[in-house]
């Protein structure tokens, strides 16, 4: 299933958005697991598949992937600027 699908089911079940996002962040590999760019990758893929949903919720801010991580997790400058955050 894939990311967006999946964050379709959890609203029908009434998911919180920070539920939602946590779903999200369930899906990247641990960095020390992984190359550094198959960690980013995934992470854009779940960017993008973040904002697909929101296109179809616009209750939902786009932005929030980015503040999330950003802001609750260590997000060194080298993310940032691939991510172009």
């Amino acid at each position: 299933m894939f990311l967006d699908e999946e964050l379709e089911e959890k609203i029908k079940e009434g998911a919180t958005p920070g539920e939602l996002l946590q779903t999200c962040f369930n899906c990247l590999p641990k960095p020390e697991t992984c190359a550094p760019v198959v960690f980013l990758n995934t992470l854009r893929q779940i960017e993008n598949s973040w904002k697909l949903f929101c296109k179809r919720h616009p209750d939902y801010r786009p932005d929030a992937i980015k503040y999330y991580f950003c802001d609750y997790i260590e997000c060194p400058q080298s993310i940032r600027d691939f991510m172009r955050w």
